[in-house]
């Protein structure tokens, strides 16, 4: 059209400049020709140019005429009748603040998709459908509602603090089109978010467009990407931790990290976040924690708020007390096997170890509060299961008779066993020596996590309500416990059974993970907070999942406190500037949701009008 008008242009003011070649003609007067001096006049070279009407008519032919060879075409939402899918990402980094005071990322989205349906002008009306994505998409108003349904489905959009998951929200939009009649054209997503999409995932039939919330230029942000703290393995009163902060600032910042202890600040940690995105990392040790609410806590007054400060739940140092049971008791002519056994517990970190025989401990019927946190069988077989965690030497497991068989079998031959076990991580058995192997009777929700060539020489239970290992052989018929993976072992298998390594640890939770609630079977669980949740336990299971909560903060559940952050770098960095910015110039999204008419045929038309006109015009001018 540029091209055109260039050409055009000039031509059409040259041809009012040139002079025409007339024959010469002699007259005994002009007085009867008038029109004859002006188009002398006229046509005079280098002459300023005299508006009529005749120029004004030649003009707006051209301007139509290079207007329909450039192809003009109006976007039209949907083309009308068209069907479009509002795809809105509620995500937490779509809390961010932009441009516009104490707007948010979320809040111009929104604004657009409402401009969008406003705009609907087409014959039929084009039907919209909302649907809004952070870890998971839903869907919050179908095709079939009206726009004023479709306005109302908008505003009822809020923000979470849960990371997005652009992949699976297209997935369900292109669902939802192809849940469309074959008559009806694909349609199109109009996408509102601060993440480019990933075309090469759409089908080419659906158009994709990116619609950016209206500021592009965001805050700098300050946010903490990791938390971990535990109890030190020298004092379990000392606290060693570790922070993580993002900064996605062009300059390193200085800043000051605060660690608190239910709302009591114990610490402050002057750092120098580094820039463009990169991670700086602060280490803290605190003493005389007993428990509670540990915090990390940035200043705040960046783009986004939830990323300030992070929780964890410090659950109150507790050494665990064990329970030795043996056929001799507390007895010293106990075999080599069980006296290492004991010297091995007596040197873990316990609240203390108590040894009984047999006989003690069927006269008590049950452990007598306060209850053991582990107990250990030593060549017993109780035939009522414990309720407490147990660890079992050469013999059948609490409450189940049968599970070794009668027989043996020879030596072991070559051992295999399960790394992976938080029980056998750092333990060898390549120097196990048995006098023989006993016969395994598979029971279900046992699994073999060492075995040789005969039968599993280790097992775990971890499908019932407290942990359980089973280690089948005799230690007094092996040379394991002079081997140097058996304190390690028995002391990898107290913490495991204890859950001392878990407890040692501050607890929190993520807004993009589950949460598992020990529970008896069948009950419910409530989870109160900033957000709200109920789950079930399945029949026979011993844990209630809780989906995914979509916000920060503090939560109880079942006289239980959870802390629940949001520790995502991608949100955190909101995407990064440059990942905005090609997405907003259109490489990611090269169609439009909008459908695009050529309307060139309109100015053709208006073309010959007005020749039409210009003909009259003309005619009318040399009419003598």
């Amino acid at each position: 059209m540029a091209l055109a008008a260039a050409a055009a242009g000039p031509v059409l003011i040259l041809l009012y400049l040139l002079r025409l070649r007339r024959r010469p003609v002699r007259v005994s007067t002009v007085r009867y020709w008038p029109h004859a001096v002006r188009d002398v006049q006229v046509n005079v070279p280098l002459r300023m140019l005299r508006p009529s009407w005749l120029l004004l008519l030649h003009l707006l032919i051209g301007g139509l005429v290079v207007c329909a060879v450039g192809r003009p075409a109006v976007r039209g939402v949907g083309g009308g009748g068209g069907r479009i899918v509002l795809l809105i990402n509620t995500s937490a980094s779509m809390s961010a603040l932009t441009a516009r005071p104490g707007a948010t990322r979320l809040d111009d989205s929104l604004a657009r998709a409402r401009e969008l349906v406003r705009a609907d002008r087409g014959s039929p009306p084009s039907q919209f459908a909302v649907v809004a994505f952070a870890l998971e998409p839903h869907v919050v108003s179908g095709f079939g509602a009206s726009h004023r349904a479709t306005f109302d489905a908008l505003s009822g959009i809020s923000g979470t603090d849960q990371p997005g998951d652009l992949r699976a929200a297209l997935e369900l939009a292109v669902s939802l089109l192809d849940a469309v009649d074959e008559e009806t054209p694909r349609g199109a997503i109009a996408l509102f978010s601060d993440e480019a999409p990933p075309t090469e995932d759409v089908p080419a039939a659906v158009r994709v467009e990116r619609l950016a919330f209206q500021g592009e230029a965001t805050p700098p942000n300050l946010g903490i990407v990791t938390f971990a703290a535990r109890r030190s393995e020298a004092s379990s009163g000392t606290v060693d931790g570790l922070v993580e902060v993002i900064w996605t600032g062009t300059d390193p910042a200085p800043t000051v990290l605060s660690i608190s202890v239910d709302d009591d600040v114990v610490s402050r940690i002057p750092i120098i976040a580094a820039g463009n995105g990169a991670r700086t990392a602060a280490s803290f040790q605190i003493a005389n924690v007993t428990g509670g609410v540990l915090r990390a806590a940035l200043p705040g007054g960046d783009a986004l708020t939830a990323d300030d400060s992070a929780a964890l739940m410090l659950a109150p140092a507790a050494d665990p007390r064990v329970l030795v049971v043996s056929p001799e008791g507390g007895r010293s002519a106990a075999p080599l096997g069980s006296v290492l056994l004991r010297e091995v517990l007596s040197e873990l970190r316990t609240s203390g170890i108590e040894v009984v025989s047999e006989r003690e401990w069927l006269s008590r019927g049950s452990p007598t509060p306060p209850p053991p946190s582990l107990i250990v069988f030593d060549r017993v077989s109780p035939s009522t299961t414990p309720e407490c965690p147990s660890l079992t030497f050469g013999a059948d497991a609490p409450g189940r008779p049968g599970l070794l068989g009668a027989g043996e079998g020879g030596p072991p031959g070559a051992v295999f066993w399960d790394r992976r076990h938080a029980t056998l991580r750092h333990v060898s058995l390549d120097g196990l020596s048995l006098d023989a192997t006993p016969l395994v009777t598979p029971v279900e929700g046992w699994k073999p996590i060492a075995r040789c060539t005969a039968s599993p020489i280790i097992l775990s239970n971890a499908a019932d309500r407290w942990p359980r290992l089973l280690v089948t052989f005799d230690l007094t018929r092996s040379n394991w416990p002079v081997q140097p993976g058996f304190p390690v072992f028995v002391a990898s298998a107290v913490d495991f059974l204890t859950s001392r390594e878990a407890l040692s640890r501050g607890e929190g939770f993520t807004t993009a993970e589950p949460i598992e609630i020990p529970t008896a079977p069948g009950t419910s669980v409530s989870v109160e907070g900033p957000d709200s949740a109920t789950a079930v336990a399945g029949p026979g299971a011993v844990v209630a999942t809780i989906p995914p909560l979509a916000r920060v903060g503090l939560y109880s559940a079942g006289g239980r406190s959870l802390a629940v952050n949001v520790l995502n770098a991608s949100e955190s960095s909101l995407h990064g500037p440059a990942r905005v910015a090609r997405a907003t110039s259109g490489d990611a999204a090269p169609a439009n949701p909008k459908e695009r008419r050529e309307v060139w045929h309109w100015f053709a038309a208006g073309a010959l009008a007005l020749l039409c006109v210009e003909w009259l015009v003309y005619a009318r001018a040399v009419r003598v």
